[in-house]
């Protein structure tokens, strides 16, 4: 979910101590989760084959406001024709794939590669990518097992789903073969919130509060964790305007 994306984008602020590294990492994840990519299209699996991710010169920004990657190395495209992926700008700030993009580029320079490097030019490869996504999300407090970095390819194609994209649209954005995306659609209709602390648990809201059909369910002394069907229960006022501060979507 975007709550999370943004988590892992601030905590980078903790997690990395090179303002470079940190702009990188940020921009991988937004254009990651945006893009709906692999990892294997944006980080290396081994520097010999640093020309299969995506490039510097596959980068084309269409004005400030939308940005456009064509790819051509991606599984299943047994044609090699290219594919263009268009990220448009986001209002949530600083979390926008384009703003991001521009910042990164502009530390970058314009030398051709990969798109995603370090300072030297070097490739990031999908160990690196994944050693700083596990620092991530040790300091949100997010289960290490359960986020991986095929999550952001994940949480894109439900973050289209919300927006009203077809199930053909997100098959076709998402580049995939099957109709395997659609297990993915299933999951966003459950989602956690945590509430940290023991303020929460004995309020009038949340032991009277709660509509029909939201499971309770208790975890360690601190932390208590709501489940809910995100499908019925996302538009109601409820969960617009009735959570208490320190409640955390994830």
């Amino acid at each position: 979910t975007r709550p999370v994306l943004h988590e892992l984008i601030r905590s980078l602020r903790f997690t990395n101590s090179s303002a470079f590294q940190r702009s990188l990492y940020a921009t991988m994840f937004l254009v990651a989760f945006y893009g709906l990519f692999r990892i294997g299209e944006l980080a290396t699996k081994s520097t010999r084959v640093a020309s299969s991710v995506v490039q510097f010169n596959n980068l084309t920004f269409l004005s400030t406001h939308e940005a456009k990657i064509s790819i051509s190395n991606y599984k299943h495209n047994t044609s090699n024709r290219p594919f263009d992926i268009i990220l448009a700008r986001e209002v949530s700030q600083p979390f926008c794939p384009v703003a991001a993009l521009l910042q990164y580029c502009s530390t970058r320079g314009d030398r051709p590669g990969p798109l995603f490097c370090h300072a030297d030019y070097s490739p990031i490869s999908v160990h690196q990518f994944n050693r700083e996504l596990q620092r991530c999300l040790a300091y949100c407090g997010l289960d290490t097992s359960r986020y991986k970095s095929h999550s952001f390819r994940i949480g894109g194609a439900c973050h289209a789903a919300d927006k009203g994209y077809s199930d053909a649209q997100i098959r076709a954005l998402g580049r995939w073969k099957s109709e395997a995306f659609k297990v993915y659609l299933s999951q966003r209709y459950v989602t956690l919130i945590k509430l940290h602390k023991l303020c929460h648990w004995d309020q009038a809201w949340f032991r009277h509060g709660l509509p029909a059909g939201v499971t309770l369910s208790r975890s360690i002394l601190t932390v208590k964790t709501l489940l809910f069907n995100v499908k019925h229960h996302w538009d109601q006022a409820w969960f617009r305007q009735g959570l208490p501060a320190g409640v955390i979507v994830v």
